[in-house]
């Protein structure tokens, strides 16, 4: 049986990051993405812990996972965008992927 709280979590980090590249609609700030990108990435990793979904190929939390799941929202989108779009996004990504690890960074 899917998951289908983390169905709805993935099509919400979709459509935000959709409306964040595109500019267009309700959701258009780095923010929308971010909080949803990690409201899946925690519940998605709650989830492969308990042995319900695969994981994203990493140890649970690990900065690894975060890339992989911010490449995912990349190509799952990336068809639908224009070139700047579709660059703005994935810088954005990446960024919001490596924040856990910058984080850590600050705290030394």
């Amino acid at each position: 049986m899917a998951n289908i709280e983390l169905i709805k979590k993935w099509d919400e980090v979709l459509r935000y990051a959709r409306e964040y590249a595109t500019g267009n609609g309700l959701h258009k700030s780095e923010p929308w993405v971010r909080d949803a990108f990690n409201d899946y990435f925690t519940h998605h990793e709650e989830q492969v812990e308990a042995g319900r979904v695969m994981s994203f190929g990493g140890l649970s939390g690990s900065t690894h996972n975060r890339e992989v799941m911010a490449e995912k929202v990349y190509l799952e989108l990336r068809d639908s965008l224009d070139d700047g779009e579709a660059k703005r996004l994935r810088d954005t990504l990446r960024g919001i992927a490596l924040e856990q690890e910058r984080g850590r960074g600050l705290r030394r």
